[in-house]
């Protein structure tokens, strides 16, 4: 299963492992927990696997692109970047052994990274449970 959650809220035995998906956060601060961050998630400016590239981040912070714009062009980056299919592929396959829960600095997931990077798994493994918290 594949399911997601603001990193804000507590773990809980049943979120498995729980991966950091970089985006639009502030500083971390009392409260946040999850279990890694991978070095291919963390920002670099020269390539980009589960964070959005820095020029898209920048358009959509600025309003230059609508949310609708920025997550099309933010599943592009993705599945043509090798090695963020393949990292999705890995987290959507070890899901069904064990619980992957992605997280993000977002409240809801009307508007988080960790949706689209849980939608993107199951497009990848379309018997994926995935669950939108």
């Amino acid at each position: 299963m594949i399911k997601t959650k603001s990193v804000r809220e507590l773990p809980t035995p049943d979120d498995g492992r729980r991966i950091y998906v970089p985006g639009f956060e502030g500083r971390f601060g009392q409260g946040i927990f999850f279990d890694l961050i991978l070095p291919s998630l963390a920002f670099d400016e020269e390539a980009f696997l589960l964070r959005p590239s820095c020029k898209r981040l920048r358009r959509y912070g600025s309003g230059a692109d609508t949310w609708q714009s920025f997550t099309e062009m933010y599943r592009w980056e993705l599945c043509h970047s090798d090695a963020a299919y393949r990292e999705l592929g890995r987290y959507a396959a070890s899901s069904k052994e064990r619980t992957v829960t992605f997280l993000d600095m977002c409240e809801t997931p009307e508007k988080s990274l960790r949706k689209i990077a849980a939608e993107m798994c199951g497009c990848i493994i379309s018997s994926v449970d995935i669950r939108i918290e």
